[in-house]
């Protein structure tokens, strides 16, 4: 059994992954623009790019869509960004 100084030991590495969790959930992804020129949703496998807080662009590691997304996500929260565009 853990002694009380030992579960305490855990609530920095908690606490730093519930911030971790709420940034991801304040970054927005938009798919507008990629919708208006292609007239569908982004889905599949490819390359995907995606734009940073209107400031640069970035090629996601090759992979799904989903896979891309969860790593643009996560590329914005190191950047200090919630904003994140799908390019066409």
């Amino acid at each position: 059994m853990p002694t009380t100084a030992q579960l305490g030991a855990n609530k920095p590495q908690r606490k730093e992954n519930e911030m971790q969790d709420l940034r991801k959930s304040q970054v927005r992804v938009s798919t507008r623009d990629f919708r208006f020129a292609h007239g569908k949703s982004p889905r599949g496998l490819g390359g995907w790019f995606f734009e940073f807080g209107n400031v640069f662009v970035e090629r996601a590691p090759r992979g799904s869509f989903t896979e891309a997304k969860a790593w643009a996500v996560n590329r914005a929260v190191q950047l200090g960004t919630t904003s994140v565009e799908v390019c066409s």
